[in-house]
């Protein structure tokens, strides 16, 4: 990023040398749908959110679209993708990640089936099918939809349902509505992979992907249980770096393998008494919000003020529950099991402020040992900015911590102002620096 004509260094300082190692699994995703494309293999664009265990029972390459736009704003890349969409006549308020990847689908027609110029990792290869799901936000029902304009692809989109905090989740009624209107989304979900990949569902494979996502899951979380420790062997620009193999690939014995070995450094880490930073002053959470990709140095910026993130809300996983779901059908298996955790959440929620989102940052708070807590107004995503001043004030009821809000985009660059958020920052560790002396807040 230029700043007064200045370039200056927008990835975060990582800690660790497995966070270090991550970027080879997003390599791994655009070069192997590349190499399956030519082959004739089926590859898809596909949303985050998806029942990514379905996808790989049929051996379907994944390009994650959303992925690949937080790639071209990290590689500050991704200003080009953004105004090709807009000047299509899609608003700059639509999602980034929308508008990156509707922009490089449109400057691919343009150039005839080439990867658009100055785009990362060899760009990502046309795909065979489109897939989608409802999952967090309201433009993905739209989103694929609109790539007709530039592509003529199979395309399929699932809508993902659960209760909202005031149902009781523990209700008959509710229960039963809700899971059988999953298994009716994933049922029809696998009949189009099978239709478009031209295989039969093997269930005794779904199996094997499920339960080995399973054991993928417990080990990232006991990774996140490991940042407990002070000081913190792990901070968040790391681990926004390690999600991959877990959000991606976590169908697979490598993703294992990966958060093993990151487990073990943390391990080994905390042994030997090595944090982030030679002096941590202050922990902080990452509240809500998805990470600035276009300036993960601000990671750094907070560092340099003895301060270090040392839990996030944004892909936090959580302890994969052990639930008691008596059925030999997996796709039944997965709409139980992805309700009876979401009901899990729901009933320690009840147990404290009744919010299950306000109800893990209070943990955060408490068992991560933190002192402030930032909030990312990001300007093009309402799913993860809408309601955070509702959850600091829900929050204050009980714990009344410094929190910081900033405004950026998780992709688009071009209205941020460095100058003015280090500033807030400053501003904002002063605060902190005075809770932890005092235990009060100033806001």
């Amino acid at each position: 990023m230029a700043v007064n004509g200045k370039v200056v260094k927008t990835t975060a300082v990582k800690s660790t040398e497995t966070a270090k190692k991550a970027n080879e699994w997003a390599k791994m995703m655009y070069l192997k749908a590349i190499e399956s494309r030519k082959a004739g293999n089926p590859v898809a664009w596909c949303m985050v959110g998806l029942q990514t265990e379905i996808i790989e029972a049929f051996d379907i390459d994944a390009v994650y679209t959303e992925n690949y736009a937080a790639l071209t704003a990290a590689k500050q890349q991704a200003d080009p993708l953004l105004e090709a969409a807009e000047a299509d006549g899609f608003s700059n308020l639509i999602c980034g990640y929308v508008r990156t990847g509707i922009g490089y689908s449109r400057l691919f027609k343009e150039g005839g089936g080439k990867v658009p110029e100055n785009t990362p990792r060899g760009g990502m290869t046309d795909p065979s099918m489109l897939l989608a799901c409802s999952a967090i936000c309201d433009p993905r029902f739209k989103w694929y939809q609109a790539l007709a304009r530039y592509q003529d692809t199979p395309y399929y989109f699932y809508d993902i349902a659960y209760p909202s905090p005031d149902q009781d989740h523990d209700d008959p009624m509710v229960r039963d509505y809700y899971i059988n209107y999953s298994i009716s989304q994933l049922r029809d979900f696998t009949a189009f992979c099978a239709k478009h990949t031209g295989k039969k569902l093997d269930e005794a494979y779904l199996w094997e992907k499920i339960k080995m996502a399973e054991q993928v899951h417990r080990l990232w979380w006991e990774c996140h249980e490991l940042r407990k420790a002070v000081p913190c062997p792990m901070p968040s620009g790391d681990m926004f770096s390690c999600i991959v193999a877990g959000m991606y690939y976590r169908c697979r014995p490598e993703a294992l393998d990966f958060y093993q070995n990151l487990k073990d450094e943390l391990t080994d880490r905390i042994e030997k008494g090595i944090g982030v930073i030679e002096d941590e002053r202050y922990r902080l959470v990452w509240g809500r919000g998805l990470p600035p990709w276009h300036n993960m140095g601000l990671f750094t910026y907070f560092e340099d003020h003895g301060a270090v993130f040392v839990i996030e809300t944004m892909y936090y996983r959580d302890q994969p529950y052990e639930v008691d779901i008596k059925t030999e059908d997996p796709i039944e298996y997965l709409a139980r099991r992805n309700y009876e955790w979401e009901a899990i959440r729901w009933r320690k929620a009840q147990q404290g402020c009744k919010d299950p989102s306000v109800q893990l940052l209070l943990d955060f708070i408490k068992d991560y040992k933190a002192a402030g807590m930032v909030m990312h107004g990001t300007k093009s995503c309402r799913a993860f900015t809408i309601g955070q001043i509702y959850f600091k004030n829900l929050l204050e009821h009980y714990v009344k911590i410094p929190t910081l809000f900033i405004e950026s985009d998780m992709v688009d660059a071009r209205d941020y102002s460095k100058a003015h958020t280090e500033q807030k920052i400053d501003e904002f560790m002063e605060m902190v620096g005075q809770y932890q002396q005092t235990g009060t807040a100033d806001d």
